[in-house]
């Protein structure tokens, strides 16, 4: 077959599983640092090891650029919602998963839970991942908008990144106003579904507690 290439914004490409591999580091290194590119190559490495042929498309996930009813379901994870600061992006994130989803199709959305966050908030943190890597933030909170500054220091090499980025939080009682208006039903949200359990002096940042929501496309 063909060999991998390294996708464009919004192409679609398809990999069989020995080839996986190779694709994300391609992918990586065009993009993202050592650390982004040792992440990405972790996520999907049960796939690959248990033989699955994986479709991978990257594009805005306010508009993407797949038919309407495409799926019977689709998880939102991680910070796919929260990142956006503006909520009415957040708005424009759930009215494309509706369209996407077929009528009765189900959503799972996992996002920072806020009250724990909240009850929680810590100006500023650090957590040894490993012997050599330390990771550090600095957070700001204004109104339901988390601004953090991170850094990602190794012992040996210094300064490996420094970034900036904002996480929204979302009470329950906005999530259901959202999603209803979206057009989804039967709502379950669940606190602290996830919950990184630090060792002593060690914080995981926004990761720590997450909320899980899942509903259905009306």
């Amino acid at each position: 077959g063909e060999s991998p290439g390294v996708a464009e914004r919004g192409d679609r490409i398809e990999f069989k599983p020995d080839e996986l591999l190779d694709a994300l580091e391609a992918v990586a290194e065009q993009e993202a640092g050592p650390v982004d590119r040792a992440e990405q190559i972790g996520e999907h490495w049960e796939a690959a090891a248990a033989g699955l042929s994986v479709t991978f498309c990257q594009g805005d996930a306010r508009a993407t650029t797949f038919a309407a009813a495409s799926f019977d379901t689709i998880l939102l994870m991680g910070i796919s919602f929260g990142c956006f600061v503006d909520a009415a992006d957040g708005r424009r994130v759930l009215a494309e998963v509706a369209r996407l989803l077929t009528p009765g199709g189900c959503f799972l959305l996992d996002l920072i839970d806020r009250d724990a966050a909240l009850g929680h908030f810590c100006p500023e943190s650090w957590h040894e991942a490993t012997d050599d890597i330390v990771v550090c933030w600095k957070r700001e909170l204004a109104q339901d908008v988390i601004r953090v500054r991170e850094l990602v220091l190794s012992k040996a090499h210094g300064v490996l990144r420094d970034r900036a980025y904002a996480e929204r939080l979302y009470s329950p009682e906005c999530l259901r106003t959202l999603l209803t208006a979206a057009g989804f039903r039967d709502l379950v949200i669940q606190h602290e579904a996830f919950v990184y359990d630090p060792d002593y002096d060690t914080d995981y940042g926004l990761a720590t507690n997450r909320m899980l929501v899942t509903a259905i496309k009306r």
